[in-house]
């Protein structure tokens, strides 16, 4: 059996790991400073003056500082209840329709000192309804409270872009915003108070939201630890079994846990658009949510320890800030986005999208190539060709699925539980593009796609299995790393925003003509399915489906899949036999890595042409969802992922379409339509799933 250590000394666990974790993180991102050319210690001292060397850059520190404070909070409450919120940034982007309600109604009728309180009653009721759905489906159905928190992220932001521009866009507006608030609807800035100082906070937005920030600190901080309601929320995250024999509700209990932290994160929104923008805009929690998860884990999840996390936080965006406007003259001086991965369905608005990749997929699909030769667009007739066409995009679209899901079923099996996907795909299809634009070839790129993938499975095994730490933060850690390095590392290499060079003769996989498909071509039925569909498919297809059969050979016929199904479900066994549990996590990390490693190298070097910022766009999340749908088993994760390709290639013909009792089609809707698919699949059909026995548990060797 495993035991856990003694636990350690107070000032260990709350002070000395904190700060060496910290002087860690900033020497590798030293290193990174190093590899695109430039001096750690002239950005450290950049980044320091930005943030706290005048009154402007530290009023801009506090002002990031307090969105990091609502989103910490919230996620910290999830955290001591069991539970992982990464839903912060949707709930804060749907609490900003509360803050607007008010401001908007009311900004022309009442004082600001009138309408905050109702603003913050509102964005608190908004997101804790949006957190409300995936807690009611964590509680009664079993669905991840990981998955389903990121799927509406995506489905937000849909959201959000739909009523912005269709809905509370002034009329003759062409800015996806709402109008400017009244003055009754504007939080006043702090600017005043800081002059009776001595001190000068120019342009910073820092208003009074902060002090509402400090105390709900304070009353989260009395919630967790001086009531009732606290006591059971902290009873059911130490053991929820011993919160059942307590009599306490564990779906009650998950739902208001879960509610208060979508409360806190949508309270964001009053720093953001009542206090700062004074409009509701695009993308304004620009990554404050995927932050707070950061911050309530350095602050080990208090109050008193989130509050200095934030800050910490909001220098680090500040004097990034202060870094780029210093190195790039030609920024304005309040473009201040995030550097971060931003929602991919954002987009639909049509930024930063390059015509025919639409939503990051970097493909909607390649030029659909059936028997008829034509392109089948939404509103085509559903003839032979439009249907060979359309299982064509079926297929290609499920290839990074298959890929990824197979990778996470060998994770999984093993009892590592592996939400980095997402992460290790992005970095996979940035350094297969790299390389391949650089060397002009595309086998070249794909070795150094499955390198880069490896070495970040290495480092979540490292997290999860030598240090035993927590999987879900070690894997969302990566995605977040990997959403930056690619950008950074992107924009240095090649000055395109963090795209690589287009791709083009042997930097691309091409298609493969199997044989005889001219000579069946005009064979009736058979003849375009061989050779429209089977056929002049990439090579990587053909090895995504083929690692299907082997993946079920591998498991269920080899010794070594015995051995890596029984790890997954009692290590301690295995442990007993002589086998070391270590190793085979290991091996079956490293296997993931190489999986995902295929699925990044096609995404950038089969389906497109390249690499473009966050264009893996959740595929790792969906094929997560996949892999839990099919209940972890490689042939039915197949046909989960044709299932989610189909749902996506259909996504794609529909829009703009009138559909029959419907009308036509949004652009949003059709963007955010597989994210809410995989939401529906996971409740409506799986429920709750049987992962391994052993997911997720670091195993501690008995001593």
């Amino acid at each position: 059996m495993s035991r856990p250590y003694a636990k350690l000394p107070r000032w260990i666990d709350y002070g000395l790991i904190p700060l060496v974790n910290l002087v860690v993180a900033f020497l590798v991102a030293g290193l990174v400073v190093v590899a695109v050319g430039e001096s750690p210690v002239e950005a450290a001292a950049l980044m320091l003056r930005g943030a706290f060397g005048y009154a402007e850059g530290f009023g801009f520190t506090l002002y990031y500082a307090t969105n990091f404070i609502f989103t910490g909070l919230a996620v910290a409450v999830a955290f001591h209840g069991g539970l992982f919120n990464i839903g912060g940034e949707g709930q804060a982007y749907v609490g900003g329709l509360g803050v607007t309600a008010v401001a908007l109604s009311l900004g022309a009728i009442l004082p600001w000192w009138l309408n905050l309180p109702l603003a913050i009653a509102l964005s608190f009721a908004f997101g804790a309804l949006w957190a409300f759905i995936p807690a009611y489906l964590q509680a009664r159905r079993g669905s991840h409270i990981v998955i389903t928190t990121i799927m509406f992220n995506f489905i937000a932001a849909a959201l959000m872009v739909y009523l912005l521009v269709g809905v509370l866009k002034p009329v003759g507006s062409m800015a996806p915003e709402t109008r400017t608030f009244e003055a009754g609807g504007q939080l006043p800035k702090l600017k005043g108070l800081f002059e009776t100082f001595g001190f000068n906070l120019g342009g910073a937005p820092l208003n009074v939201s902060i002090f509402v920030a400090l105390i709900a600190a304070v009353l989260v901080c009395i919630l967790i630890w001086r009531t009732r309601l606290g006591y059971e929320i902290r009873t059911l995250g130490f053991s929820p079994r011993a919160a059942r024999y307590a009599g306490m509700s564990e779906t009650k209990l998950i739902v208001v846990t879960m509610m208060i932290s979508g409360g806190l994160a949508g309270m964001m929104a009053l720093n953001a658009v009542m206090g700062d923008q004074y409009r509701l805009a695009i993308d304004f929690p620009q990554g404050a949510g995927f932050v707070g998860i950061a911050v309530a884990l350095m602050g080990r999840g208090h109050p008193a320890g989130i509050v200095p996390a934030a800050i910490l936080f909001g220098m680090l965006y500040q004097g990034g800030a202060e870094a780029r406007l210093r190195h790039a003259g030609d920024l304005a001086r309040h473009d201040r986005h995030h550097p971060g991965a931003r929602h991919p369905v954002c987009r639909g608005a049509g930024e930063h999208v390059p015509p025919g990749h639409r939503r990051g997929l970097s493909a909607g699909p390649l030029p659909h190539r059936g028997a008829g030769g034509r392109e089948c667009r939404g509103g085509a007739v559903m003839d032979l060709s439009s249907l060979l066409d359309l299982i064509d995009s079926t297929i290609r679209l499920s290839t990074p699925l298959l890929f990824a899901a197979l990778a996470g079923l060998y994770s999984e099996r093993s009892g590592i539980f592996d939400i980095s996907l997402e992460g290790k795909m992005l970095i996979a299809a940035f350094a297969s593009a790299s390389a391949a634009a650089v060397w002009g070839s595309v086998m070249l790129g794909l070795c150094f796609g499955i390198l880069a993938a490896v070495g970040f499975s290495l480092i979540h095994g490292l997290a999860s299995i030598t240090y035993r730490g927590n999987q879900i933060v070690s894997g969302v850690a990566i995605n977040f790393i990997a959403a930056g390095l690619t950008i950074i590392l992107g924009q240095a290499w090649f000055g395109q925003g963090g795209r690589t060079p287009s791709l083009f003769g042997g930097g691309r996989f091409t298609a493969v003509e199997l044989p005889f498909a001219d000579a069946v071509r005009d064979v009736p039925v058979l003849g375009p399915i061989y050779s429209g569909v089977l056929s002049g498919q990439t090579p990587l297809v053909y090895v995504a489906f083929a690692m299907v059969p082997l993946t079920w050979w591998v498991l269920f016929r080899t010794r070594f899949g015995l051995r890596l199904r029984a790890v997954g479900e009692n290590p301690a066994a295995v442990d007993t036999a002589g086998i070391s549990v270590t190793f085979l996590r290991y091996r079956a990390v490293i296997i993931c890595g190489v999986l995902t490693g295929f699925a990044g190298a096609y995404l950038s070097t089969g389906q497109a042409a390249g690499f473009t910022r966050d264009m893996t766009a959740g595929k790792g999340y969906i094929a997560l969802a996949a892999l839990i749908f099919a209940n972890w088993k490689p042939v039915p994760v197949m046909f989960a992922c044709l299932l989610f390709g189909f749902l996506d290639a259909v996504s794609i013909r529909i829009e703009g379409v009138d559909l029959p009792l419907i009308g036509q089609v949004s652009v949003q809707f059709v963007s955010a339509l597989p994210y809410i698919l995989t939401v529906v699949l996971l409740a409506g059909f799986v429920g709750k799933a049987t992962p391994p026995r052993a997911g997720g548990v670091p195993y501690v060797k008995e001593r």
